[in-house]
C-alpha cells in the first residue's frame, strides 16, 4: 500500500508540474502576442519610421527597441544597403529578447535545445530573428536567406546552377549530410561529431588553402547546405572594401568567383562587385612604388577605372568610398600649374562622398583631408571649421 501510495504522489505531483509548466508558456505566449498586437496599434516612433521606411513591422519588446536605438540603428543601416541592391523579401524584423519568458514557443524550444545563433530566417513566416548582439553581417546574412528563397521560387534555375558550381568541384557529397546538420544544431549532440573526411585532389595554387577553400565554400559553415553557402558568400561580399583585400580566395579558387559572378548576375550582391574587385587591384598597383610611394601612372589608371566604374554603376554602395579614393589621390598628384585645379577637384569629391550615407569608416580621414585641402587653397575658414570637427569626432 505504502508503494502504491508514494507512486500516486509522484505521478500527481509530475501531473501537477506538467500542467504548471504548460500554463506558464501558454502565459508567456499570451503576453508574447499581446505586445505585438499592442505595438501594432499603438507603434512608438522608432517602430513607424522603421516600417515607413522599409514596409516591414519591427517587433519585439520596448527593452529590446524604444531602449536600444543603437542596435535599431545598426540593422537600419544594413538595411539601407540591401535595400539599395534589390527587393528585401522579408515580412517582418523581430528582436529576440534575451529573456526565457519573454521569447515565442520557437525561440524557447531552440534556446533549450539549440547550440545558439545570433540571427534566422524564419520561413513558415519570412521574417527574420535576430538577437540584440547580432552584428551587420548577421543580419546580412538572414537577408540574403530572404532574398535567396525568393529566388527558388521566381527563378528556381538559379539553385541549378549553383549546385552545378558546388558539385563541379566537391562532388555531390560537398554539403553536410542531414545527420551532421541535426548533431551540429542540437545542444550536446555536436559532440559526438568528427571531422568530416574528404579526400581531394589539390591542384598546387591552392595548397595554401583551407579545405572548404579548395572545395568551392568562403567558409567552412557553407557546407552545411546550398543556402547557408549562398547565404554565407552573399554576407562575405558586402564586406568588400577597397582598402581591405577581401575576399581575396575568389582570385584563386574558380569555383568560388564563379559562384560570386553568378550571385551578382542574379541581383543577390551588389552592382558591380566583380568590376569593384578589378579596380581594387589597381588600388593596390598604386603604392608599389619606392617606400610605398604613390606611383603617378596607377593612380591615373585608377581614377580613370573609377570614373568609368561610377558612370556604368551609379548610386552603389561603392559610390562613397571610390569618391574618397579618388580624392586622396588627387590631392596627392596636386601640384604644378594644375595644383589648384586637382585640389578643388578632390574637395569636390570629399564632400560629395561626406554627404552619402554610407561614408562610415571614412567620416574621419574624409574631414581631415577636407581640412588640408582648404588650408592649401587659403581657405582657412573652411580649414578650421573641418579641423575642429574632426577633433570633436576623435575626442568621443
Amino acid at each position: 500500500m505504502v508503494r502504491k501510495s508514494t507512486k500516486s504522489i509522484i505521478r500527481k505531483s509530475l501531473e501537477k508540474l506538467a500542467i504548471g509548466a504548460v500554463l506558464l508558456h501558454a502565459s508567456t505566449q499570451v503576453a508574447y502576442w499581446a505586445n505585438d498586437a499592442y505595438h501594432a496599434v499603438r507603434p512608438s516612433e522608432v517602430r513607424a519610421s522603421f516600417k515607413n521606411e522599409f514596409g516591414v513591422p519591427l517587433r519585439g519588446w520596448s527593452a529590446d527597441i524604444e531602449e536600444r536605438r543603437d542596435v535599431i540603428d545598426s540593422i537600419r543601416g544594413v538595411l539601407r544597403i540591401e535595400q539599395s541592391e534589390g527587393p528585401l523579401h522579408i515580412t517582418a524584423v523581430r528582436i529576440e529578447s534575451d529573456k526565457y519568458l519573454k521569447k515565442s514557443l520557437f525561440e524557447q524550444i531552440a534556446g533549450t535545445f539549440g547550440t545558439g545563433y545570433s540571427g534566422c530566417f524564419f520561413r513558415p513566416t519570412g521574417g527574420i530573428i535576430l538577437k540584440p548582439s547580432a552584428n551587420p553581417e548577421t543580419v546580412h546574412h538572414e537577408i540574403k536567406h530572404a532574398k535567396a528563397y525568393a529566388l527558388l521560387r521566381t527563378r528556381p534555375e538559379f539553385h541549378v546552377r549553383w549546385r552545378s558550381l558546388t558539385e563541379s568541384i566537391a562532388g555531390k557529397d560537398g554539403y553536410d549530410s542531414l545527420a551532421w546538420r541535426i548533431c551540429a544544431r542540437t545542444k550536446g549532440l555536436q559532440y559526438l561529431l568528427r571531422p568530416q573526411v574528404r579526400i581531394r585532389e589539390i591542384p598546387p595554387s591552392l595548397v595554401w588553402a583551407e579545405g572548404y577553400e579548395i572545395d568551392g565554400f568562403v567558409s567552412d559553415y557553407a557546407r552545411t547546405n546550398i543556402h547557408e553557402d549562398i547565404a554565407e558568400l552573399g554576407e562575405q561580399a558586402e564586406w568588400l572594401k577597397l582598402s581591405l583585400r577581401y575576399p581575396d580566395i575568389g582570385r584563386q579558387s574558380p569555383a568560388i568567383t564563379d559562384k560570386f559572378s553568378l550571385a551578382e548576375e542574379y541581383g543577390l550582391i551588389p552592382p558591380g562587385f566583380s568590376k569593384f574587385k578589378e579596380i581594387q587591384d589597381i588600388y593596390f598597383c598604386m603604392f608599389d612604388g619606392p617606400r610605398g610611394q604613390l606611383l603617378r601612372a596607377n593612380a591615373v589608371e585608377f581614377l580613370t577605372a573609377s570614373e568609368e566604374f561610377l558612370a556604368l554603376y551609379p548610386k552603389t554602395r561603392y559610390e562613397g568610398e571610390l569618391l574618397a579614393a579618388q580624392g586622396m589621390v588627387l590631392q596627392q598628384l596636386a601640384s604644378g600649374d594644375n595644383e589648384r585645379q586637382m585640389l578643388e577637384s578632390a574637395v569636390a569629391r570629399f564632400e560629395t562622398a561626406l554627404h552619402l550615407p554610407d561614408h562610415d569608416n571614412n567620416l574621419l580621414a574624409i574631414v581631415d583631408r577636407l581640412a588640408v585641402c582648404h588650408k592649401a587653397l587659403g581657405n582657412q575658414e573652411k580649414a578650421s571649421e573641418y579641423l575642429n570637427v574632426y577633433r570633436m569626432c576623435v575626442s568621443r
